[in-house]
């Protein structure tokens, strides 16, 4: 039984190359078909946000992704967040990070780089994830936090 692992690798050629994500930026990925009972779930090709820490996207197989809609039909709510129409995968004016549907894939997935996010869309994104895990108590503290730092009070 001859099976190829990392430590059997005789050169840097045999190692596959692996593509260095950094977080923020807009990928096309493939989250894969529907499967029954997963009907709410965000699947099939459609542009994401990694949202790993840059460690994760340069070593790690899997990846952290927030999925992008641009469905019109969604009821808002407080865990997704609104993208202007200044990226480039965004063909409707109304497109949605769905930060309530973080998924984890693996980088075979991740098809096509598209844009990266302004500074102020990923400050948005984190705290729309935090709300998504710990509820709307942190948007308050969070906005406090944003609004000390820009007037440069301690």
């Amino acid at each position: 039984m001859n099976i190829k692992t990392k430590a059997n690798f005789t050169n840097k050629q045999d190692k596959p190359k692996r593509r260095v994500l950094k977080r923020g930026e807009i990928y096309y990925v493939n989250f894969g078909e529907v499967r029954e009972g997963e009907e709410g779930m965000q699947r099939g090709k459609r542009p994401a946000i990694f949202i790993g820490n840059n460690q994760q996207g340069r070593f790690s197989p899997t990846k952290f992704f927030v999925p992008i809609t641009s469905s019109e039909d969604k009821t808002p709510i407080p865990t997704q967040y609104y993208l202007a129409n200044k990226y480039h995968h965004v063909e409707k004016e109304h497109s949605i990070a769905l930060c309530e549907q973080i998924q984890l894939i693996h980088e075979s997935q991740v098809l096509e780089y598209l844009d990266v996010l302004n500074e102020k869309d990923l400050l948005n994104i984190n705290i729309h994830i935090f709300i998504s895990f710990f509820g709307l108590g942190f948007k308050n503290i969070f906005q406090d936090i944003f609004y000390k730092l820009e007037k440069g009070v301690n």
